[in-house]
């Protein structure tokens, strides 16, 4: 009898146990992020994922070179400040604009010479200007902000469209006006758009609406820039619009932009993930699946895009169950890819290394990095036309 009340108690202490655990689960909202944690050297991987983007610093391909100043203004800040400034002379001018816009990003003081040499220069592109300015502005120095209105009204397409770009990022609420006026007379799509995000993230109720509507279009080139845009502004419809684009109707990059979008809000949605999963480890089973009848003329460069997105997107999300295929796409042949699976790593890591102060010197020239190992020196070729993605 003494025997079977010890045992009945030690049941219901044990049941006790399971019953606050899991009462406690539910109240502390058990992170997904900590889900199917993969066994992983996070330290090798962090350092595999920082030589694979210097790496891309030097590739043959404008546009990779454009997605590492961008990686590493969002994930190395001011110790990849060098490579930045490298940037800045740059023979194409994406990676010139990126590289500014990536100083501006991580405020950089020491790069304030030479963006002002860049925006005095009568020869520098209408877009690069834009961006030098927006860096001037982010490190204090007013003096050339003026011009974005001149350009605002050049007779440029994408130096208009980068105006806006960069007007939106300063977040000066008086470029409302003549954003606003701007857009009134506005014929070219690009631009047009790039007007309607500034304006909503400036604050412009009606632009936001706008931002809501462009998610719903038919384009998707026009959908595409304004999910992150939505899930920035983190209205109170953020989540039911981004949460209605992961439906099977909708394309494969509209799908792992909402889920990254939504990742971004700190929410996340299991299909949209696994979904991230699929289309960075098989993005042409994807392709094929979301266009049956359009297997044929399924191209290099829609595999890469949809690809690309995934990964970034999965960075978005950061769930460390996405490190193995994050590391699997570091060693991809696409050096679009590569890049992204850098920026996805090192932001889920942060950084391990002292950052330069924004007021301190640069110590160092960038120097050729070492190829890692497994990867081609010479990337396939890919959309390398001088102008912007």
């Amino acid at each position: 009898m003494n025997n079977r009340r010890n045992l009945f108690g030690y049941v219901g202490i044990c049941s006790g146990f399971v019953f606050i655990a899991l009462l406690c689960c539910g109240c502390s909202g058990f992170s997904w992020k900590q889900k199917a944690e993969p066994v992983i050297r996070k330290d090798q991987l962090h350092v595999d994922a920082r030589a694979t983007l210097l790496q891309a610093v030097n590739s043959d391909d404008p546009l990779v070179r454009a997605h590492a100043m961008e990686a590493i203004g969002q994930t190395l800040k001011t110790s990849g400040a060098a490579y930045l400034m490298q940037g800045l002379s740059d023979k194409a001018v994406i990676v010139r604009y990126a590289a500014a816009m990536g100083l501006g990003d991580i405020k950089y003081k020491p790069a304030e010479k030479k963006l002002v040499a860049v925006v005095e220069n009568p020869k520098t592109d209408e877009r690069v200007v834009c961006a030098a300015i927006y860096a001037l502005h982010e490190i204090g120095n007013y003096e050339f902000a003026y011009q974005l209105g001149v350009i605002l009204t050049s007779r440029f397409e994408l130096g208009r469209a980068s105006a806006a770009q960069a007007m939106g990022k300063m977040g000066e609420k008086t470029a409302i006006g003549p954003l606003k006026t701007a857009l009134g007379y506005e014929n070219n799509d690009a631009a047009k758009i790039n007007m309607v995000e500034a304006l909503a993230l400036l604050g412009d109720k009606p632009s936001q609406i706008h931002i809501e509507a462009y998610t719903q279009s038919y384009f998707v080139d026009m959908r595409l820039p304004a999910i992150p845009v939505m899930a920035k502004l983190n209205t109170s419809q953020a989540k039911l619009v981004l949460t209605s684009l992961l439906s099977k109707k909708n394309p494969p990059r509209i799908r792992v932009a909402a889920a990254g979008g939504l990742g971004t809000m700190g929410m996340f949605d299991e299909s949209g993930y696994k979904f991230c999963i699929r289309a960075a480890e098989h993005p042409r089973e994807v392709l094929e699946e979301a266009y049956p009848k359009s297997k044929n003329t399924i191209t290099p460069s829609g595999i890469s895009s949809i690809q690309r997105l995934a990964v970034m997107s999965l960075g978005d999300i950061e769930c460390v169950g996405a490190f193995p295929v994050l590391q699997r796409t570091l060693k991809s042949d696409d050096g679009a890819v590569r890049v992204a699976a850098a920026c996805a790593i090192l932001r889920m890591l942060g950084p391990k290394i002292p950052q330069i102060s924004p007021g301190g010197g640069v110590d160092e020239t960038p120097k050729k990095v070492a190829p890692v190992a497994g990867k081609p020196l010479k990337l396939p070729d890919m959309e390398t036309a001088d102008g912007m993605d």
